[in-house]
């Protein structure tokens, strides 16, 4: 196997292959209109720039916390036994992912 790859990397067949392959791929990327290329980047940043200004990101910011005060409530409820359905899926989630196991 060894010595049939040398032989085949050593001819002058491929070498002209290659050669002919290296040219077709340059006159290829020659052709390729560089300018449409780089206006379509540019309209995806500016896209993307204009959606990203659009977002009020203290709002973000005070939706996470009121989401995050919401987690914290449900742990608290769950765990001082005043939301019994959820100790019920908790216990139930539990069995079954052990019996599946």
């Amino acid at each position: 196997m060894v010595e049939e790859l040398k032989k085949l990397l050593k001819s002058e067949k491929t070498e002209k292959i290659l050669t002919k392959w290296i040219e077709a791929t340059m006159n290829k990327l020659k052709t390729i209109d560089t300018e449409i290329l780089t206006s379509d980047a540019y309209l995806v940043f500016l896209r993307a720039r204009s959606l990203v200004l659009g977002v009020d990101v203290e709002k973000v910011f005070e939706d996470l916390g009121e989401v995050w005060a919401a987690i914290l409530k449900g742990i608290w409820k769950t765990y001082t036994g005043q939301w019994p359905a959820m100790v019920e899926f908790i216990s139930n989630s539990t069995s079954t992912l052990l019996f599946l196991k």
